[in-house]
């Protein structure tokens, strides 16, 4: 299997295929229905398509079909449908002999992979299955769904088993959000974060987990401990949906779901400092008390922006008993320990990631989201992240110290100043030197919501903002002095 491809899927119908070396698209299809999940065979020749959008008011034409594609040229090698309702999850067994499709109807069907024949189907999920994996014999499955179940299947009769028979194995991925190697990601309290997948590498040494606050959180593997320690990747504007490392485990590819943007992470083995967004500045007494009577109807709930801000406020409730337990979930009652339970390693992962390259960018947040520097640059904005690319070269250096999303930029007459504001409760609007990467000053207090609209004066001293509240408040700043 190339280790240099990548192939995304996703509600524009297209299947497409990326060379992560070059940072360019070489192949894509365009499908009839919108498609919901993809994998590759064992080989690398074939590409398992999972169809639907989930949308039950407007479902798809082909809710629930499937298509296999050719790796090469992606032309059809294969189409069926026996879910009504939209697939989400696919993968090939690690022989290749099978391959297997999850449905929000709650059940999982699994094929022969030489005349694509049904094998068997997998009932007893109440939810929606959302996650799936195979052993690394084949011959069982591990799910997940989102009742917030783990089951355990034989892949070839189709039938439940209970978790001390499968207890011992070893399964060849670990997507299942839950697991025994993910339940540590969980926590001692529940800060009403949601977890949306789970990734483990190849080498088995570390594990990624995505969740819908836009982090994503690795750690060692297996992840059992109540609070281990990890280390915080940031760059996606909320929800990540899906993120998976390459087969050789150089790289980790994370996939917004209201971004649009694919974010390429390269795994460094030599314990380098990580070039990830900083944890933001907690924000002053003064100015929380002032959002807590300003009376706007915000469109990010609190909770997140503690999560993002690493406030722990839902432990300090649970400290103080204003908030209850809640027991055991149903996936954490079925958690068995193998019998020789591996070493687990609490501290923080000796490998380091860095954001290596961004596909796609945002364009539903503003007018300025694209645009060039006086260096040629292309400068545009993705989640939370500013970009500057190269074009030639295909290469792009990160500003990365916004943790919330960026919704307005602008760059002097010069190109050398850029300015960048966010979208939360107390957003931000930072001023920063397009060569250094340098910030040069952080306004916030006055706007609410979000930041719309930037421009820089023609002296440069001067600054106008638009922000995102009912009344689109406007402001002229003095921005060296940090002023009004």
């Amino acid at each position: 299997m190339n280790s240099r491809l990548m192939c995304t899927v996703s509600d524009d119908k297209t299947v497409r295929i990326f060379d992560t070396e070059t940072h360019k698209q070489i192949r894509a299809v365009k499908l009839d229905t919108k498609a919901s999940c993809c994998s590759y065979s064992s080989d690398g020749h074939l590409i398992l398509v999972g169809l639907g959008s989930g949308n039950e008011e407007d479902p798809e034409r082909k809710e629930g079909a499937y298509v296999v594609l050719s790796e090469e040229d992606l032309t059809i090698v294969y189409e069926a449908r026996d879910s009504k309702l939209a697939l989400l999850a696919c993968r090939y067994s690690p022989i290749g002999d099978l391959y297997a499709l999850t449905s929000m109807d709650g059940m999982i069907y699994i094929y022969k992979t030489g005349d694509f024949s049904i094998k068997a189907i997998c009932k007893g999920h109440t939810g929606c299955v959302s996650h799936i994996d195979f052993s690394q014999d084949g011959r069982f499955i591990m799910s997940n769904s989102t009742a917030g179940e783990i089951m355990f299947w034989d892949s070839s009769s189709g039938e439940p088993q209970i978790p001390k028979m499968v207890k011992e194995l070893k399964w060849s991925t670990n997507t299942c959000i839950y697991s025994y190697a993910t339940q540590g990601f969980y926590g001692p309290y529940d800060d009403k974060v949601e977890l949306m997948s789970a990734c483990r590498s190849n080498g088995r040494d570390l594990i990624a987990m995505a969740d819908n606050c836009g982090r994503l959180r690795i750690g060692n593997a297996p992840c059992v401990k109540d609070d281990p320690t990890y280390f915080n990747l940031t760059g996606h504007a909320a929800i990540v949906k899906s993120c998976e490392f390459a087969c050789d485990d150089s790289h980790l590819y994370s996939i917004g779901g209201s971004d649009g943007t694919i974010l390429q992470w390269r795994v460094s083995l030599d314990g380098a400092a990580l070039s990830v967004a900083t944890k933001g500045e907690v924000m002053s007494d003064d100015l929380a008390v002032e959002l807590l009577f300003h009376g706007k109807v915000l469109d990010k709930n609190r909770n997140t922006e503690n999560v993002l801000n690493d406030i722990p406020v839902a432990l300090c409730q649970l400290e103080e008993g204003l908030v209850e337990v809640d027991g055991l979930k149903p996936w954490q009652k079925m958690i068995i320990a193998p019998s020789l339970v591996p070493i687990e390693d609490s501290s923080e992962p000796s490998d380091s990631l860095e954001l290596e390259f961004i596909y796609g960018f945002t364009t539903d947040h503003s007018r300025q989201s694209l645009m060039y520097t006086s260096e040629s640059e292309l400068l545009f904005f993705a989640g939370s992240v500013a970009v500057l690319m190269e074009q030639q070269k295909r290469k792009q250096r990160f500003y990365s110290h916004h943790h919330a999303s960026i919704s307005a930029m602008t760059a002097s007459a010069n190109g050398s100043l850029i300015a960048s504001g966010d979208v939360a409760e107390a957003p931000t609007i930072r001023i920063w030197n397009s060569m250094t990467l340098e910030t040069l000053a952080v306004l916030q207090g006055f706007h609410r919501r979000g930041i719309c609209h930037l421009k820089f004066a023609s002296n440069n001293k001067h600054l106008a903002s638009v922000g995102l509240d009912r009344m689109h408040s406007w402001a002229v700043y003095d921005w060296q002095n940090n002023h009004i």
